[in-house]
């Protein structure tokens, strides 16, 4: 289990936030859009678009 929560700015109400702390998660706060590489046990490189902008994935 993740011991960070990462949340958009308006998504989560503060009850939803104070609970998650209570259970051991520290919140992060994002205010922008995120794109990211996750690298697979298998070495292999998997990405990912902010659904909120026109991003995109591609390979080569």
């Amino acid at each position: 289990m993740p011991d960070e929560l990462v949340f958009k700015t308006k998504e989560f109400q503060s009850k939803l936030l104070d609970s998650s702390r209570l259970k051991g998660y520290t919140p992060i706060q994002i205010l922008g859009k995120g794109d990211a590489i996750l690298r697979l046990p298998t070495g292999r490189l998997e990405g990912g678009a902010d659904y909120r902008g026109d991003d995109a994935v591609l390979s080569f």
